[in-house]
């Protein structure tokens, strides 16, 4: 069963009415028997992978998983206009606008995010480092990567100049990029007014003794749907 609502059946964000399914309880108690659900939520307007239990409410033996999907307008088509003319439109995440993409096999299911004004396969941003970086600013500095479909249970690992793989630590924050750009208000409406914090972000520490010049990092994260991701940066320390 695929039960399609606006609203979130639960809320990372708040508990208000406004955004979660207020008889939640009651709901679940219908839904307790099936072997078989998905639930696709959206208002939020950005991206949150959440599988119930207790907590939640959920009493039920069979996993029952969530997906606030985002939004094709990102958040209400705001923000700086592109080559096109047309708002960038980040959602509040910092992931790109979009639209998923679902595919039933039998009783399982997958997904795919496709973003809607940069190429499918750029499914993260590497929020830092990026660009030309400052020595002195490295001190206790960690890799961030916002890898916008990601569910928590993903693993995530990092190649630092073609080194080893090191496993990247999920987090649950506040991308710094989203942060930063929401700063500009003149280009956002007056209740568009801060980012969201979400689990889709990874950090690692970075090293403290990488040689000024160019630097590379290497990104591949394996979902719980067996989904890969892929992403690769440069980055110059002067």
């Amino acid at each position: 069963m695929v039960i399609n609502t606006h609203i979130p059946i639960k809320s990372p964000v708040s508990d208000g009415a406004s955004i979660n399914l207020t008889n939640r309880a009651e709901f679940f108690k219908i839904l307790e028997k099936r072997r078989h659900l998905l639930a696709l939520s959206a208002h939020m307007h950005y991206i949150d992978h959440l599988e119930f239990a207790k907590q939640d409410g959920w009493l039920g033996d069979a996993t029952f998983y969530n997906i606030n999907v985002g939004a094709g307008c990102g958040a209400w088509w705001s923000g700086p206009k592109d080559a096109r003319g047309i708002p960038e439109s980040f959602c509040l995440d910092g992931s790109p606008n979009g639209f998923y993409i679902f595919s039933f096999t039998d009783n399982t299911f997958n997904y795919r995010y496709i973003p809607a004004h940069i190429p499918e396969y750029k499914q993260m941003r590497v929020t830092f480092p990026v660009g030309m970086v400052d020595m002195d600013s490295l001190t206790d500095k960690e890799i961030l990567v916002n890898i916008y479909n990601a569910d928590s249970a993903a693993n995530v690992y990092c190649s630092i100049d073609n080194g080893p793989q090191q496993m990247m630590q999920q987090a649950t924050m506040h991308d710094p990029f989203i942060v930063e750009y929401l700063k500009d208000r003149s280009q956002f409406p007056g209740w568009i007014n801060k980012a969201v914090q979400h689990k889709h972000m990874w950090t690692l520490p970075l090293p403290r003794k990488l040689n000024t010049g160019t630097h590379t990092l290497h990104f591949k994260a394996k979902d719980s749907k067996n989904n890969i991701y892929r992403g690769f940066t440069i980055f110059n320390i002067q």
